[in-house]
């Protein structure tokens, strides 16, 4: 077990030192402010106390120096995420604590990317701003040596690192593998033999969910528009979720996305006739959040595999990365084969949770585990990778992955993942 120390606790709830800011700033301001990521947040956490047997919610006056422990900081806003006015308004007693402990601090946001905080300027080794004027503000605190675990979906796979006299690294949050272990409770996932029972109707190779439109989707859509007639394809445009966005919007997204390489601005030929169709929706797509939409898992019935449109961003491209959402649970609990269309260290990731990929149906050995390709490059090997693929889809082929669509499914539902993930707290130096 360890211990999660934080500034209060009431009533099933807790505080941490953002929290407090936030409370402290709407006393003050005249604009109300968003919660909700401070609430799903706290949700989060709250999963993971709710036994005690890995995770223990603690102020400092309850800390055990006999257990390990870490100093918790909710990430309550995406964008300024890492805003460091926490750090000047931390009480002299927690101060004290943290100094006396050197205990590590934990900056999280349990259910989204954190990757921005590396450097689009200097490389994948060198921190952004706001880190190190976080690291300046904690060291005129007295706090020079506190560790730094920056916990989220996105998992940075190198070395930990260090800034001045303090280390820090990545621990991948494994929210979104907990939270599907239990999807049987409110949905009904399709089992292997579903699949082998509804052969006779599956009309469609593939299904692909979308809903903001990122570069590499809008890209994906304009490269790969010839296989929507046999897929169930979505596409909302939605920028944030629920916001539909404009002709004006989508436009510049696709030009914008098609002018970071010259090698793409081919595919702006494109570009009216796809934005024309957005949003290109499933019934029922547009009216509950595809995190939560049990209702999409009937057009799973009638394909043979998944295409994953995970989150990615342009800038870290080719940086060995990985972001792993909800979006993957879904094939997994389904039984399909998938494939991921995302930072370049996805599927490896994945192996190393202990899941079984299917990366060696679609691309040639160690094709899709590039370092060198640029975008271009890599949306010409996926758009050939699909074709191929799409050939081949039959029984034969889906009774083969028997073994590996079950493996994955038992694997994903029984084993303990905030065990796994207090296992990475405890080890977080050498996870990369």
């Amino acid at each position: 077990m360890i211990q999660i120390v934080v500034e209060h606790i009431s009533d099933n709830s807790f505080l941490t030192i953002n929290d407090m800011v936030d409370h402290k700033i709407s006393e003050y301001s005249r604009v109300d402010v968003n919660r909700n990521w401070q609430e799903t947040n706290q949700i989060s956490w709250n999963k993971k106390f709710i036994n005690g047997q890995h995770f223990k919610v603690i102020t400092l006056d309850q800390y055990n120096e006999s257990i390990p422990a870490f100093y918790l900081v909710n990430l309550n806003h995406c964008v300024d995420r890492f805003n460091s006015t926490w750090v000047r308004l931390l009480r002299e007693e927690t101060v004290k604590f943290l100094k006396q402990t050197n205990m590590s601090i934990i900056l999280s946001q349990p259910i989204e990317h954190t990757y921005d905080f590396i450097s689009q300027t200097h490389g994948e080794n060198r921190l952004s701003d706001s880190l190190n004027i976080l690291d300046n503000l904690l060291c005129e605190r007295g706090l020079s040596t506190n560790d730094i675990l920056i916990h989220g979906i996105s998992k940075i796979h190198r070395k930990s690192w260090t800034l001045n006299q303090r280390r820090l690294t990545d621990i991948f949050s494994y929210h979104f593998l907990d939270e599907a272990r239990h999807f049987d409770e409110y949905g009904e996932s399709i089992l292997f033999q579903q699949h082998v029972q509804n052969f006779d109707h599956k009309n469609k190779k593939f299904i692909c969910l979308n809903r903001v439109p990122r570069e590499l989707r809008t890209l994906f859509f304009l490269k790969c528009k010839e296989f929507l007639s046999e897929s169930h394809y979505s596409f909302l445009g939605e920028e944030p979720p629920w916001r539909k966005m404009s002709r004006h919007e989508l436009d510049i997204r696709f030009e914008e996305s098609c002018n970071n390489n010259q090698n793409l601005l081919h595919l702006l030929k494109h570009k009216n006739e796809v934005i024309d169709m957005i949003p290109l929706t499933l019934p029922g797509d547009d009216t509950t959040n595809q995190r939560e939409n049990k209702n999409l898992n009937q057009y799973r019935k009638s394909v043979w595999y998944e295409i994953v449109m995970e989150t990615h961003d342009f800038h870290f491209h080719k940086i060995p990365m990985s972001i792993l959402s909800e979006k993957i649970t879904w094939p997994i609990l389904n039984h399909l084969p998938f494939v991921t269309v995302g930072h370049r260290m996805n599927t490896q990731f994945l192996e190393q949770l202990g899941f079984k990929t299917f990366d060696d149906l679609f691309f040639k050995s160690g094709e899709y585990r590039h370092s060198g390709l640029d975008v271009s490059e890599y949306l010409e090997c996926l758009h050939e990778a699909i074709h191929n693929f799409n050939k081949k889809c039959d029984r034969e082929t889906f009774m083969e992955l028997k073994e590996r669509l079950e493996f994955n499914y038992n694997h994903l539902l029984q084993t303990d993942w905030y065990k796994k993930e207090m296992s990475d707290f405890l080890n977080p130096w050498g996870m990369y």
